[in-house]
C-alpha cells in the first residue's frame, strides 16, 4: 500500500506546469514589443502610453461604442 507521502510526490497531470505555456509574443520570443529607444524610464509614462494605444485600438474595433472615460 502506498503512503500519503508517496501520493503527494506524484506529478499531477491536471495542473499546468512551467512548460505548459511556452513564452511567446507577437514580435518574437521574450522581447519587448517596442524598441528600447521608444520606452521611457518613467513607468507611469509607459503605462499611460500603453493605455492610450489600447483605447485607440478599441476605438478602431468598436467605433460605435461610447467610451467609459
Amino acid at each position: 500500500m502506498h503512503s500519503s507521502n508517496d501520493a503527494a510526490q506524484q506529478p499531477s497531470l491536471n495542473h499546468a506546469n512551467l512548460f505548459s505555456f511556452p513564452p511567446t509574443q507577437r514580435n518574437g520570443f521574450l522581447d519587448s514589443p517596442t524598441t528600447k529607444a521608444k520606452r521611457s524610464t518613467d513607468q507611469s509614462h509607459n503605462l499611460r502610453a500603453s493605455f492610450e494605444k489600447l483605447q485607440a485600438s478599441l476605438d478602431k474595433a468598436f467605433p460605435e461604442q461610447a467610451r467609459a472615460i
